[in-house]
């Protein structure tokens, strides 16, 4: 054998080596499948029945806090105090991971207790510097009654609501029972007169002449 034909031969060993090789990473049907998994977007762990069940023991406490400030008629003097408390509730519920499911709803909650710290955060400023407090006080009571659609929307129980001095303080009304009607005394009888005798006409002069 010449050396050009072998030369041929060495390179067309080569090739078909490489060929074989290269069919053998090809796989067949009994070649195990290799499945890659895709990282997709975390989501909370908690459930939505969890979530609320965690949010709402957030929002009692809160709303024990919030309760004592309006039943010591701190409702304007402790607005800032109370505005740190519902921005707390804000934060907390947050951290809990809100579920997937309705999400936007209970985003609304949230961002509804931190539209009230803002507006509790205005009050206290106005109360500080001897201002009137109407329009804070105006936009407070939008951002509760925002908060709570949402909430109850949600399917939340305790988040939303808010205490006042009357619930928290009074079932009802005094719980001094009225006393029973007094029954006048009659009026003692007056004491009986002993008239006064008729005189007599004695004495001089004391008599009329007949004419």
């Amino acid at each position: 054998m010449n050396g050009p034909r072998l030369i041929l031969v060495v390179v067309a060993g080569f090739v078909a080596a490489l060929a074989f090789g290269g069919c053998l990473g090809c796989g067949g049907d009994s070649s195990p499948e290799i499945s890659i998994s895709v990282p997709t977007e975390t989501q909370a762990a908690s459930s939505s029945a969890e979530f609320i069940d965690q949010a709402d023991a957030i929002c009692s406490a809160a709303n024990d806090d919030i309760g004592t400030f309006i039943e010591e008629g701190q409702g304007l003097t402790g607005a800032g105090e109370i505005a740190d408390i519902r921005q707390g509730v804000a934060i907390n519920i947050k951290d809990l991971g809100v579920p997937a499911e309705d999400r936007a709803t209970a985003e609304q909650v949230i961002d509804g207790y931190t539209a009230q710290a803002e507006a509790g955060n205005k009050i206290a400023l106005a109360t500080d510097r001897g201002e009137d407090t109407t329009s804070a006080e105006a936009e407070l009571t939008s951002a509760k009654a925002d908060t709570l659609q949402a909430a109850e929307s949600y399917g939340f129980k305790d988040c939303g609501q808010e205490p006042d001095a009357s619930s928290s303080s009074s079932t009802g009304g005094s719980s001094v029972s009225p006393s029973a009607p007094v029954t006048p005394a009659p009026a003692p009888a007056p004491a009986p007169v002993t008239p006064t005798p008729p005189s007599t006409g004695g004495g001089a002069g004391g008599g009329v002449t007949p004419g």
